[in-house]
């Protein structure tokens, strides 16, 4: 399965054969129909995938602590954090009723605390900070349960929200984020990944 605002403009989702459901994170009744519409089906691996980068692209000069807007904060916090919170519980019959049981987080290095002094895109990187702890407390609250809950970086990757200044070839890194993904076991639950296996600090 996999998921748009507006299923009719996926169109390269759908080629790769998904069965492409109308979802809008920031909206209860969305997520609720989305889950409603699965009738119970089980799901292996969920990826919160979803993420608002700001008004503004990397390439327009994102807004900084001294100009971004309170809307820009909740937005950001609306899709990156809380998005993903609802969506999972939203599914959790779903996860339970796997053997797999994963979840998977898409955060981004730029949440990384220590890397706050060249900060750009506020909203944003707080936001997905928020993300990381989400994906700890899912830890926590659900690994006795057999889950394994992850955060994973995917990297600067030439696409909508990363521009042509991405350094990465999603057809390639993706690739091997998929194979990270796929061999998540659960002493791993709980940590944060970057697309190449690599463990990410908070």
């Amino acid at each position: 399965y996999g998921t748009a605002r507006s299923p009719e403009k996926a169109t390269e989702l759908k080629e790769t054969g998904a069965n492409v459901l109308q979802l809008d994170v920031t909206s209860q009744e969305s997520i609720d129909a989305m889950a409603a519409s699965l009738n119970g089906a089980p799901i292996d691996i969920l990826i919160n995938n979803a993420g608002y980068f700001g008004p503004k692209l990397m390439t327009e000069n994102p807004d900084s602590i001294e100009n971004v807007s309170r809307k820009e904060m909740l937005l950001c916090y609306e899709v990156n954090t809380m998005g993903p919170i609802f969506v999972m519980q939203a599914l959790l019959p779903n996860l339970k009723a796997s053997k797999e049981k994963k979840i998977i987080n898409v955060s981004t290095r730029a949440s990384i605390i220590t890397n706050g002094g060249g900060a750009k895109a506020v909203g944003y990187q707080v936001s997905k900070q928020a993300l990381n702890m989400v994906t700890a407390i899912m830890h926590s609250g659900l690994h006795k349960q057999g889950f394994i809950v992850a955060a994973v970086a995917p990297g600067h990757n030439k696409t909508d929200m990363g521009t042509e200044r991405g350094n990465l070839d999603p057809a390639v890194s993706m690739a091997q984020l998929k194979e990270v993904i796929e061999n998540l076991n659960k002493k791993q639950s709980g940590g944060f990944w970057y697309y190449n296996g690599k463990k990410v600090p908070w």
